[in-house]
């Protein structure tokens, strides 16, 4: 669960890099977050992939199916950030 929300705060790092950069950084960031890859960035890289399974991760009693699950939203997420970067740059490029 820990490490989970060291990838948020990781994330939240990198926007704030992107944002505090020069003209290209913070068009990127702004793509990202209310662009063309907001809803894949906001929905699936961050809700589904970070804030619900810390959620779940946190409860008081955790069963393995509950596990499982939440592993394969953190995957989920994952890939979608691994897809907003590919694709990102190929478009800001």
């Amino acid at each position: 669960g820990w490490l989970v929300v060291c990838e948020v705060a990781l994330i939240a790092i990198e926007l704030l890099v992107l944002l505090l950069g020069g003209t290209e950084e913070v068009h990127a960031a702004y793509v990202l977050i209310s662009g063309q890859y907001s809803i894949l960035f906001w929905v699936v890289e961050i809700t589904l992939g970070a804030i619900i399974p810390v959620a779940v991760l946190f409860r008081e009693k955790v069963t393995p199916l509950a596990q499982a699950v939440a592993s394969l939203l953190i995957l989920i997420g994952i890939y979608a950030m691994r897809h907003i970067i590919v694709l990102g740059g190929q478009i800001l490029s």
